[in-house]
């Protein structure tokens, strides 16, 4: 004999694609409160962890520009004022 075990799925009354991880039909409206701003919380965390990773891959790609313009340098394809105003260009870049 097989025991299958029916699982009730509540949907969040607030935002649609959300599933209530509270059980029962009653739920008090201080609970959808914590439960959004918790959600929402976490959400803009995701959010900014994101954005640094994003910062990261960039910085990998400003670094290879800086050494691209010192080899462009060390080789004399660039004369010193050129190199020193690419080389501030692009690390003003970053800091923006």
């Amino acid at each position: 004999m097989i025991v299958e075990k029916v699982v009730k799925v509540n949907r969040c009354v607030f935002v649609e694609d959300w599933i209530c991880p509270v059980d029962g039909d009653e739920i008090p409206l201080e609970i959808c409160q914590v439960c959004v701003r918790a959600r929402t919380e976490a959400r803009k965390s995701r959010n900014s962890l994101r954005t640094v990773s994003r910062r990261r891959r960039m910085r990998s790609s400003w670094r290879e520009e800086l050494s691209e313009l010192d080899k462009q340098f060390v080789n004399g394809q660039l004369h010193l004022q050129e190199y020193i105003q690419r080389r501030k260009e692009i690390i003003e870049s970053i800091a923006t």
